[in-house]
Parts: structure tokens; C-alpha cells; sequence
């Protein structure tokens, strides 16, 4: 008969040793490295099968509850047959296309920007790269 898991209590996260790993059930566990520093990592199997793990964050800025919150959230989408790494690869490019605008936007801005005339340097006539 398999054993129960129980979840972690904050008492026994903090007194969890260097090297040690606590399990809070259904893949979610705390591991804690020789230096004693305690980070949250969820292991799950991946659509095609294989075995995965994905960092959630350190103890002290996610707490238990914050983590299992969040394993919870990346098991939905593993319901759903979607990726969690794919996913967080897919979010921070959103972000990051949303602050830095897209290449067109990007290379349509220098193109139109103010020109540097060509710049005679010896013999040879220099046309600077760059706008402005």
C-alpha cells in the first residue's frame, strides 16, 4: 500500500537539514542544497511522457502555500496538454515583445529616424549605421 504524503508544515520547512529533500505530495517538493538554501520544484511527466522538473521559487519569497497554488495551476495545464516550460518560454516572450515592440515596429522606427551624412574619413567615405 503506497504511503500517505502529508503535507509540509512551515516548522518542518525550517527544519529541514542541507541535503535533505521534504515532499509535499503530488510531485511538489522542497529541496534543500548543501548551503542550505530551500527551493520549491515541481517534477510531473510531460505529454510525450518523459520526465520533467520546473523551479518555483525560493522558500522564503514562496511560501508553501504559494507553491502548491502554483503547482496546482501548472498541473490544469498539463490537464490541458500544454507544456509548463513551453508555457513560461511563451509568457516571457509576450512580455518582452510588449515592452520592445516587435522587429518590424523596431527597424520601421531606426529606418524613418533622423540620418548621419556620410563622413569623409581619408579616402574613403564613411556612411555611419546608425540614426541620430
Amino acid at each position: 500500500m503506497p504511503k500517505k504524503v502529508t503535507s509540509l508544515t512551515d516548522i518542518q520547512i525550517r527544519a529541514a537539514k542541507p541535503g535533505e529533500t521534504k515532499y509535499d505530495g503530488n510531485g511538489l517538493e522542497l529541496v534543500v542544497d548543501t548551503k542550505g538554501n530551500k527551493r520549491w520544484v515541481l517534477r510531473y511527466r510531460r505529454t510525450d511522457g518523459r520526465r520533467n522538473m520546473l523551479g518555483l521559487g525560493s522558500y522564503p519569497d514562496v511560501t508553501a502555500s504559494a507553491a502548491r497554488i502554483a503547482a496546482e495551476e501548472i498541473r490544469q495545464r498539463l490537464r490541458q496538454g500544454i507544456d509548463p516550460v513551453e508555457y513560461k518560454k511563451s509568457e516571457r516572450l509576450k512580455q518582452e515583445i510588449a515592452i520592445r515592440g516587435t522587429f518590424k515596429a523596431v527597424s520601421e522606427e531606426w529606418y524613418n529616424g533622423p540620418k548621419k551624412p556620410p563622413v569623409r574619413q581619408g579616402k574613403y567615405w564613411m556612411i555611419p549605421y546608425y540614426p541620430g
